[in-house]
């Protein structure tokens, strides 16, 4: 079914239409082309007026929680940021890195009206280098100006596109817990109880028997225990899913929680594990270590379980300046593209023994971390993979 078809539209459908409204074309590419070399002889000056007004504002200097340190990063992010935008005359064609920087900022709780000021003050900047150099080949300051405004209200756009898609996400997903949790409390009080009577009476009846029982009976008694434990386990997966604790972020040494990670999990031995770590001369992370290894255990146990216990799996942790990533891939079947927007959805499992709230939960362990929780690649072609990213100094969604 198409976006439209389900009544949504994909946040870069409109691309197209949004460069007519605001009268962008190829006259307007070819005086950023022109302009191009003034404002980028004067990047260092925008750059740093663009962060002498951010510490203005106390507002604005909270959503950088990691100070100077991380102002000085974002300063190499935000002159490269500016440097594409003049090369490509604003990235017209790729649309969607647009929306991803949008998407960053939403999780570190930039609100869209600190996005539209933080525009202003560069359009400001950008105007001003502009009005006091002389134009080349006779072009008109205000047609330049005018070039330039076009370019970054168009870039906001599509960073605010991302806001839309974002945002509705977050409803869905949270009207859907909501319903959740009401029938979670439901079925807590009201099954707990049958659920502990059947299994005394299975365990009874077991005992009574003992050794006279014949195997089809003790069969059954099997798998009566076994889908006892599968309906307690489901429960109380719910009962986690409506109360994820928010995560108690402290600063972790990454060899040390890799070795853990060594040392904990389970994998069998026809199974070709492989630790793989790139720290960047910086072997320390702001997360919670509990959290994140339950949520590796979970995606290592599903890995080894859609191997069926043979295949390969790689975990792998990459510290960058701005984030931790942290990747699982397995060599396995994969996951269909046709369920692939479902996996993370509660209750919903391709296995038919599966709660479905695995990756639920870890879903939200990683939100709350602030970061991001995606599918990526799996090894040789093959598989599946999951990267966790965790960012350093971002405030938690």
């Amino acid at each position: 079914m198409s976006d439209a078809q389900q009544g949504t539209k994909s946040p870069t459908a409109d691309f197209e239409d949004f460069k007519d409204y605001l009268a962008i074309n190829d006259e307007t590419s070819r005086i950023v082309a022109e302009v191009k070399p003034i404002l980028l002889e004067h990047l260092d000056e925008i750059v740093q007026g663009f962060y002498q007004r951010m510490r203005l504002h106390v507002d604005a200097m909270a959503r950088f929680p990691g100070g100077e340190e991380q102002l000085a990063r974002q300063e190499v992010a935000l002159r490269r940021w500016l440097n594409n935008l003049l090369e490509d005359a604003g990235m017209l064609e790729s649309g969607e890195a647009q929306v991803r920087i949008g998407t960053v900022h939403l999780a570190a709780a930039v609100n869209e009206e600190l996005m539209i000021a933080a525009m202003n003050w560069l359009r400001t900047d950008m105007a001003r280098v502009l009005r006091r150099s002389d134009m080349p080949g006779g072009l008109d300051h205000v047609e330049a100006i005018n070039a330039i405004n076009k370019l970054l209200d168009y870039n906001l756009g599509l960073i605010l596109t991302s806001y839309w898609r974002v945002l509705q996400e977050r409803v869905t997903r949270a009207d859907r817990l909501i319903l959740i949790g009401q029938y979670t409390a439901a079925i807590n009080h009201e099954l707990r109880n049958p659920l502990g009577v059947i299994g005394t009476s299975n365990y009874l009846l077991r005992k009574a028997l003992g050794e006279a029982a014949e195997e089809k009976v003790t069969r059954h008694l099997d798998k009566i225990d076994r889908s006892l434990e599968r309906a307690n386990s489901i429960i109380a997966g719910l009962m986690r899913l409506i109360r994820v604790e928010q995560p108690h972020r402290h600063r972790v040494d990454l060899k040390r929680f890799l070795k853990d990670q060594e040392e904990n999990l389970f994998i069998p031995g026809t199974i070709d594990m492989e630790f793989k770590a790139e720290f960047n001369d910086r072997e320390n992370a702001m997360f919670d270590a509990t959290q994140l290894g339950q949520v590796i255990e979970n995606l290592v146990r599903n890995a080894i379980e859609a191997m069926e216990g043979k295949g390969r799996l790689e975990l792998e942790l990459i510290n960058g300046s701005a984030a931790l990533d942290i990747i699982v891939r397995d060599s396995g079947p994969g996951i269909p593209s046709t369920v692939r927007k479902q996996i993370f959805d509660p209750l919903f499992s391709t296995k038919s023994f599966g709660t479905g709230l695995g990756l639920t939960l870890s879903k939200a362990i990683i939100e709350a971390h602030g970061g991001a929780f995606e599918i990526v690649e799996g090894l040789a072609g093959r598989g599946v993979g999951f990267r966790i990213r965790i960012p350093h100094y971002m405030t938690p969604a």
